[in-house]
């Protein structure tokens, strides 16, 4: 180690006080270190292949032990270079890039399931009309081979008081007629028509036993009720069907 006289730019040991030249104290204000300055840096004479890992000279352009081309460090662009590039890009679209990262986005799946794509989530109409039609046809084949004692009672026409269906006669003879069914067995059924019985007054009724046989069925009146009071005897019944005709 050495330091400079400022005053007469002779080099002097760094223990010296005094120059030996000019006689100055050596301080602060009067010298400076000599320091020399580093050497500059060997530029590398070799590279190491990325493909292979071994060391081939720094001018090569492809590697001696398995071909793949080099890249020297010189050639890439610095770092520096590097974000400018990213920069500008950024800058040149704007804000879409990063909408279109947004857009693109899955949504976090918590529940460890496989999140279902947007295709998943549409209707599938055909389906829901088969199975429609299907519901619908089987309702009337139900309907089709099952008894209906009720409606089957009221369009009966009972030739021997009127031309018209009962149902239709205790519309206008009944106010508000009620008709209810109960089944004795698969071809046998009570049916009852009730109301009350405007041109007499007072409530009436009167029960029909119908038949099914085959695709048809048969009904005859087998009791009525007067403000109460049962009757089965022709005499009641028949009062009671011409009630309904009247």
């Amino acid at each position: 180690m050495s330091k400079i006289c400022l005053n007469c730019g002779n080099e002097v040991e760094d223990t010296a006080h005094f120059c030996n030249i000019c006689g100055t104290e050596m301080n602060e204000q009067t010298c400076a270190s000599n320091t020399s300055p580093e050497p500059e840096p060997t530029p590398p004479t070799e590279q190491i292949c990325p493909s292979c890992g071994n060391t081939v000279p720094i001018d090569s352009k492809f590697c001696r032990y398995c071909g793949a081309p080099l890249q020297k460090e010189s050639e890439k662009p610095p770092e520096s270079e590097q974000a400018n590039a990213h920069n500008e890009q950024q800058q040149t679209t704007g804000g879409n890039s990063s909408q279109s990262e947004n857009t693109t986005q899955t949504p976090p799946n918590t529940g460890g399931n496989p999140v279902p794509s947007a295709e998943s989530h549409g209707i599938n109409w055909k389906a829901i009309g088969s199975a429609i039609s299907t519901i619908i046809t089987i309702i009337v084949v139900i309907y089709l081979f099952t008894n209906h004692p009720v409606s089957d009672v009221k369009s009966i026409v009972f030739d021997d008081w009127g031309v018209i269906e009962i149902g239709e006669a205790a519309e206008h003879s009944l106010s508000d007629p009620e008709w209810t069914s109960s089944k004795i067995d698969s071809k046998h059924y009570y049916v009852t028509v009730s109301g009350y019985y405007i041109e007499g007054g007072g409530r009436m009724s009167i029960t029909f036993e119908a038949t099914y046989s085959g695709s048809h069925v048969y009904a005859q009146a087998i009791s009525c009720r007067w403000d109460g009071d049962t009757y089965s005897d022709n005499l009641s019944i028949s009062a009671a069907m011409a009630a309904i005709y009247s």
